[in-house]
């Protein structure tokens, strides 16, 4: 995924933009702007950025260094004359994006808040850190809130609390868990910060920015994209973790990194599943004529590795007798509507302890939304792969579930 060295080039650049330079600052500014370009031609996600680089000139009137920040505007505006020179077509304006409606937006911008919650679950100590006063009671309702949800996690295994229940439980804690961090941090600014803390002003607009952005024209929500959104909050956020005390930073470790852990393992069995399924299918359907294989991301190239021909709908279409292998909940191209197949095999395999903080329903950590969490507690999710052969006639068109759905 390109968002950890996005990050990488955003993180770069604020730390030469914001941190006195040793040497002379126009060499700064210009090895920033340098970043912030790099970070551009990663993804278009740092167009915000780019705006808040004059700003933060501008706030430190410094506005003689003011040419640096059009670096990276040049650097864009050559590539897009260069993609109509040869493909007729601007590529930064034919990126698809979200639906533009008011519902669609709101929906985004509860999703950024939920995948925030979903894999922050240490808001607790920063809000120790901002209300000294309260320390003891937010301390004994960290404690009552991990204790319970051990409860529920154990409720779900056992079988006595439906999955679905557990679901909307889950939704309700990283909504509030993400607008709750969202909260401090900008409790954490000071009032009128343009004044007297540019240097906050900048990381308030670039978290502000990232999110805006993201929330108006990302066509899907993903874990990985609030990474970018999380930097410039966590520092802003720092120094109520320095006032929180050493108990409550120990405690914000061992729940970040056990929360990590068991995510990882989960996320190792469910790529696993479709590196071992590639081969094993192939050789399995070897005899079948040609094997096609519909998905994308790693499964695409898995199955590719293995020998089967990836399926586009409008290019060659598989013919009667020829094989097509397609994962279950998976984002997939849809296959031509006259191409007509039958059931022929399925591989799945069952759920373990390890894959019980589940992150397999729809690839929830690669794409979510406010309506599908980024994880899940479940002890029934099954991972799946249909295999079906293509028929002259008698059979059906191959008709996917709208994915995420």
């Amino acid at each position: 995924m390109t968002d950890v060295p996005l990050l990488a080039m955003q993180l770069l650049g604020f730390r030469l933009l914001l941190v006195p330079c040793a040497g002379r600052k126009g060499r700064c500014y210009l090895l920033a702007a340098l970043a912030f370009s790099a970070a551009a031609f990663i993804k278009y996600t740092t167009l915000p950025v780019l705006v808040v680089f004059p700003l933060v000139l501008f706030l430190r009137n410094e506005r003689r260094y003011a040419l640096f920040a059009l670096v990276p505007i040049v650097l864009l505006t050559l590539w897009s004359l260069w993609n109509l020179q040869e493909f007729g077509s601007a590529h930064l304006f034919g990126r698809p994006g979200g639906d533009h409606s008011a519902l669609a937006i709101l929906k985004r911008l509860l999703g950024i808040l939920a995948a925030i919650g979903a894999v922050f679950p240490v808001v607790a100590a920063f809000a120790m850190g901002k209300f000294p006063a309260m320390r003891k009671w937010v301390w004994a309702a960290w404690l009552s809130m991990l204790l319970a949800f051990a409860a529920m996690a154990s409720l779900v295994y056992t079988g006595q609390l439906g999955e679905n229940v557990s679901d909307e439980v889950l939704r309700g804690i990283f909504t509030l868990n993400g607008t709750l961090f969202v909260a401090l941090a900008f409790l954490a600014v000071p009032r009128k910060i343009w004044r007297v803390a540019p240097d906050r002003m900048a990381l308030v607009l670039w978290a502000g920015g990232l999110a805006a952005f993201l929330a108006l024209f990302a066509p899907m929500m993903a874990t990985r994209h609030i990474l970018l959104v999380l930097a410039p909050l966590l520092l802003l956020l720092a120094p109520m973790l320095d006032a929180a005390g050493a108990k409550a930073r120990g405690l914000a470790l061992a729940s970040t990194a056990i929360l990590g852990v068991l995510l990882t393992v989960s996320d190792k069995d469910y790529a696993g599943f479709y590196r071992d399924m590639a081969p094993r299918i192939a050789h399995d359907m070897g005899d079948k004529h040609t094997v096609w294989s519909a998905g994308h991301w790693g499964w695409q190239w898995y199955a590719a590795q293995a020998g089967m021909r990836t399926y586009a709908q409008h290019g060659e279409q598989p013919v009667a007798g020829d094989v097509i292998v397609l994962p279950e909940e998976y984002d997939a191209q849809s296959i031509a509507p006259y191409v007509q197949v039958v059931p022929l095999r399925t591989y799945d395999t069952p759920p373990s302890l390890g894959t019980f903080f589940n992150v397999e329903q729809f690839a929830g950590m690669y794409t979510s939304s406010f309506g599908k969490l980024p994880w899940s507690l479940s002890r029934s999710h099954l991972k799946v792969i249909q295999v079906y052969r293509v028929v002259d006639h008698g059979g059906a068109p191959l008709v996917q579930d709208p994915f995420g759905k």
